[in-house]
């Protein structure tokens, strides 16, 4: 996989709100367990994107095999902040 795709991929990703950047990363997740990419995941990946870049980058990284996603699914775009669960009493 080109690093490049993979690098406009993640910044892509980035620049939407966190709702659909989670959506994202849980669609990479299933497109990694499943081994392909469903086409409603392509559909909404190219809706919430304006692109289909996204889509055929996942595409191409599962085709590639599982390691090749990790980068997209594991990039700090998806971190979550932390929680109250996360914090630890005073």
């Amino acid at each position: 996989m080109d690093q490049r795709l993979l690098t406009e991929a993640d910044r892509v990703v980035a620049t939407l709100p966190p709702g659909k950047r989670e959506s994202v990363r849980e669609i990479v997740v299933d497109a990694t367990r499943r081994g392909s990419v469903s086409e409603s995941a392509r559909r909404f990946l190219d809706s919430a994107t304006g692109s289909p870049l996204v889509a055929e980058v996942l595409a191409r990284a599962v085709a590639e095999g599982a390691d090749a996603t990790l980068p997209i699914a594991r990039s700090s775009t998806y971190t979550r902040p932390p929680g109250p669960e996360s914090t630890s009493p005073s």
